[in-house]
């Protein structure tokens, strides 16, 4: 039974929060006038202004006394451990809220002096911390980004990516990459050139050999019968099958083990970076089993799995029962859990040894893991290292962003979409698709929308989905699907009304 009055008290709680930092305007506080803001693009922003010291900010003043706000703040929290209890979980979250906020006023009343910046790395980290473990610092992502965008014209107007390299300039790349990783001694290499017939991936585990006359550019004949960008011909860049699949047992349209086994990667990132679990490490996995009705609706999971890196000193009973209590049940559903539901915390034992020292390969992407979770067909090509040009990742994602439009549209509850290339030919050869019972109109009427509505040539894709940006990094983790961010055009349902009126629905 839901305990109502244990809600309201939550509920009134968190409207005191809400109140108190309304007047908190962080952005507001710190923005430079208008008279500032004149000179710095004057001098083509490559002058910064003096707008050091307390007095700039007197002719800003904050709109709260910081002395007042603190004392509000601390009174709150008085109140949720009054009403809550010292040790109640939600409450300990609203706790660290208003001790967070007073650290922003803080902050803010320091503005002008050195302990504004200290007040502000508490909040907010140094830009010498790493974003995430094992990743570049803040200043590294900066100058990645100022890279990107300093080549973003190249990078879309350029007609090919050739990559032409001989051995030695393949070998010396290579040397400078590896170096960052390995402290080796100057004498000791760990990528040559081998004359042989076969180039071994690791030799011995501690070199990498090419094959000297292995490295050039890509064929001139696959490159001249796609070459043409600059018109709606140009052709794909191989052949195959592409999928796209799209059910309504999601909000997102996604099939449910997939999406909330995502999920579970991005709860298990946080409580690792948030310090709710600090002994966790960056590798993990992990497979959710559903159960399904009739009508193809998920009743409840059978079987959750989830592997993670861990600290050497933590046992296995301590990490099966932090997973469960901080990962698995805040990111699954209630409804989906229930007495028969399995755990399978690290069922393989310790995993102390992760990522590539502890097992890799070079057999390409997870293309499941990339997809549907294999709930939809694959034509086996991985989208990761592609540019656009290749169907294997364009048309994949403009099967998805079709199949997504035609179940938000209602068409069907779950439709899967099959498109067909050539090499060199714009044109797909078949459009295929799948509505398992679930289709309001048929399955070839559905075939002639797509035709009437989507135009699949790959120059077109391209354009439609704003394939040529800088925008795939954000794949390399956490699927390619599923996922509503603003450069993830193919999730967008803005086609879905059109179709549902062509459907005469």
């Amino acid at each position: 039974m839901i305990d109502t009055k244990y809600h309201q008290v939550i509920r009134d709680l968190s409207e005191k929060i809400v109140a108190a930092q309304r007047p908190i305007r962080i952005l507001d506080a710190l923005k430079w006038n208008s008279t500032v803001e004149e000179a710095f693009f004057k001098s083509g922003c490559k002058e910064l202004p003096n707008v050091r010291g307390p007095e700039f900010y007197e002719q800003n003043p904050l709109k709260f006394d910081p002395d007042k706000k603190i004392d509000e703040f601390n009174q709150i929290e008085r109140d949720i451990r009054r009403e809550l209890g010292q040790f109640n979980s939600v409450g300990a979250i609203m706790q660290r809220m208003c001790r967070e906020y007073c650290t922003v006023v803080e902050m803010l009343n320091a503005r002008g002096t050195p302990h504004f910046t200290r007040y502000a790395q508490q909040l907010y980290g140094s830009a010498d911390d790493a974003f995430y473990a094992g990743a570049p610092t803040l200043t590294d992502l900066a100058i990645l980004i100022s890279n990107t965008l300093s080549f973003i014209e190249k990078q879309t107007g350029s007609e090919l990516d050739q990559k032409i390299y001989t051995g030695d300039e393949a070998v010396s790349i290579l040397g400078q990459r590896l170096s960052k990783y390995f402290e080796d001694e100057k004498e000791k290499t760990r990528v040559k050139l081998s004359d042989d017939i076969i180039a071994d991936a690791a030799a011995g585990a501690e070199f990498i050999k090419l094959r000297k006359n292995a490295i050039g550019k890509q064929s001139t004949d696959i490159a001249e019968s796609i070459q043409s960008r600059l018109n709606n011909e140009q052709g794909a860049g191989d052949q195959g099958l592409m999928f796209g699949y799209a059910s309504n047992e999601t909000a997102v349209l996604m099939p449910a083990p997939i999406f909330y086994a995502h999920l579970l990667m991005k709860r298990q990132a946080m409580v690792r970076k948030n310090g709710t679990l600090p002994w966790l490490r960056p590798d993990a996995k992990s497979q959710i089993t559903f159960l399904y009705d009739e009508n193809h609706k998920p009743i409840y999971a059978d079987t959750i799995v989830l592997s993670t890196q861990h600290a050497p000193d933590v046992s296995h009973a301590v990490l099966t029962e932090a997973v469960i209590d901080e990962i698995i049940k805040p990111t699954i559903p209630a409804h989906f859990i229930t007495k028969k539901t399995r755990f399978l915390v690290n069922p393989g034992g310790r995993f102390v040894i992760g990522g590539p020292m502890g097992d890799c390969g070079l057999t390409g992407r997870k293309i499941i893991v990339d997809t549907y979770g294999g709930m939809s067909r694959h034509g086996g090509g991985a989208f990761s290292g592609k540019d656009p040009s290749k169907v294997d990742r364009s048309a994949a994602y403009m099967a998805r962003y079709i199949a997504k439009n035609l179940v938000a549209a209602g068409i069907a509850d779950r439709l899967e979409l099959q498109i067909a290339y050539a090499i060199g030919i714009a044109k797909p050869l078949s459009i295929g698709v799948e509505t398992f019972g679930t289709g309001k109109i048929s399955n070839t009427i559905i075939c002639d929308i797509i035709r009437n509505f989507f135009d699949l040539r790959p120059a077109q894709i391209i354009k439609t989905l704003g394939l040529l940006r800088p925008i795939y990094a954000q794949t390399a983790a956490y699927g390619h699907f599923g996922r509503e961010e603003p450069d993830f055009t193919w999730e967008q349902t803005n086609m879905a009304d059109a179709l549902r009126e062509a459907a005469k629905l």
